[in-house]
């Protein structure tokens, strides 16, 4: 259980990541 809580942590955390990725590439284009 402690596995799958820390997996699905990091993957959050990995999304953000990407997302602030996203929107800096947004701003970079516009």
């Amino acid at each position: 259980m402690l596995l799958l809580s820390y997996s699905r942590k990091s993957l959050f955390l990995l999304f953000f990541c990407v997302f602030r990725y996203a929107m800096q590439s947004l701003l970079l284009v516009f």
